[in-house]
């Protein structure tokens, strides 16, 4: 099931990616989002209130606050960080959080 989940999340994305073939900045994003889509993020890419082209809105906006002059300029770095973070790519499989006892004796390192 969770191979069905990330088909469907790299469909979705050659999905949206279709509806402006030529929007390169769409072709190099969702490239990415589908390079680093897995099996534990696909459910974030899946998202039926996040697309493509509302990231790209987020990341003009943040370009246009950020300009000088009428100039922006984005790092690479910090656009794939804002879709790292739109779609949750990030995320790695949820931790099992407990204890584990150890004892140590400083004397045995004297």
């Amino acid at each position: 099931m969770e191979n069905l989940q990330k088909q469907k999340a790299i469909e979705k994305i050659n999905d949206e990616m279709q509806e402006t073939p030529e929007n390169t900045y769409t072709e190099v994003i969702g490239h990415y989002i589908i390079d680093h889509i897995t099996n534990v993020n696909a459910e974030y890419v899946l998202d039926k209130d996040k697309t493509l082209n509302q990231l790209l809105s987020k990341i003009t906006a943040t370009a246009k606050k950020q300009a000088k002059n009428n100039i922006a300029v984005l790092a690479d770095a910090e656009v794939f960080a804002m879709v790292d973070d739109y779609f949750g790519l990030g995320v790695v499989a949820d931790a099992k959080i407990g204890s584990i006892g150890i004892n140590i004796n400083f004397d045995d390192f004297i």
